[in-house]
């Protein structure tokens, strides 16, 4: 088992336009698990080491998932079985690719039948035709995967930051640093969704049971065409970005949040102090 300690987590803070804006270094955790994405993951495994079960780990999604990547690195490392179920047809890439080579077994099925993965009966049909599972939810979505992303916001960070900002993809991530916030009333909480779709952050926080909007601003406008989609204007970003600071950044999450937040400051919407942006990870694959 890999044992991240918080306390060994890097703090980077750049300068723009006045603005101090302090990174929370997830990228730096570790290569592999890089970002939120042990955070997610590992109370689902200590759940089902204490469980001492013997049946794959499953979880699902797309053919470029950095979920599906910890996920099959942490059970290979564990000796755990694994299977991905992966939303549309049949295709080949370095992310499979890994996944594969670290023991994970591959279930493709329609993108109709994969907006259906959290019915019950869906999964009963599931455990009908491969047996029976330990079910980790997509992007680790559930209160397992939101206590995890909880643990990413220390008590140093809720005293020293007046600002939270976050992507968001599943919304566990979010879900975790609002809970975390719930009784510092004074913390404002950013989110930027990677996700293309007026309201879909509102209701992923429903569904998983997040009460304190009052806390929440979402900034919907730098989703650059929706999920893992980008421009070159973005692309321009990410190499004026790491070259100027020397922090590299994802396309899909940081990236987006990181031109959102220099692009309000140039537009001189951005009105907020003491802010720490989660670095969410980057997969180098």
């Amino acid at each position: 088992m890999i044992n991240i300690k918080l306390t060994d987590i890097k703090y980077d803070t750049i300068n723009y336009e006045g603005h101090l804006l302090t990174i929370k270094r997830l990228d730096l955790i570790h290569p592999i698990i890089s970002g939120n994405k042990y955070f997610k993951l590992i109370h689902f495994l200590e759940d089902y080491k204490k469980k001492e079960l013997n049946v794959p780990i499953l979880s699902f999604g797309g053919a470029y998932s950095n979920h599906l990547i910890a996920l099959s690195y942490l059970c290979n490392l564990n000796k755990i079985k694994s299977i991905g179920v992966i939303r549309g047809e049949k295709v080949e890439n370095s992310f499979l690719n890994f996944c594969s080579n670290n023991g994970m077994c591959f279930k493709f099925i329609s993108r109709s039948a994969f907006r259906t993965n959290k019915n019950p009966l869906f999964l009963e049909v599931l455990k009908e035709e491969i047996g029976d599972f330990y079910l980790i939810p997509e992007g680790a979505s559930s209160d397992i995967g939101i206590l995890g992303s909880a643990d990413m916001i220390t008590f140093n960070d809720l005293e020293k930051f007046e600002t939270i900002s976050c992507t968001v993809g599943s919304g566990t991530m979010l879900s975790g640093v609002l809970k975390r916030v719930f009784y510092k009333k004074d913390i404002k909480v950013l989110a930027f969704p990677a996700l293309k779709g007026q309201g879909i952050t509102k209701k992923l926080l429903t569904d998983l049971n997040v009460t304190n909007f009052e806390q929440l601003k979402i900034i919907e406008a730098y989703h650059f065409g929706g999920f893992a989609k980008q421009n070159q204007e973005l692309v321009n970003f990410i190499n004026w970005f790491e070259t100027t600071y020397h922090i590299p950044l994802d396309s899909i999450y940081s990236a987006k949040m990181l031109f959102g937040i220099f692009d309000l400051i140039d537009k001189n919407s951005f009105p907020y102090q003491k802010v720490l942006l989660i670095h969410c990870g980057k997969t180098n694959l």
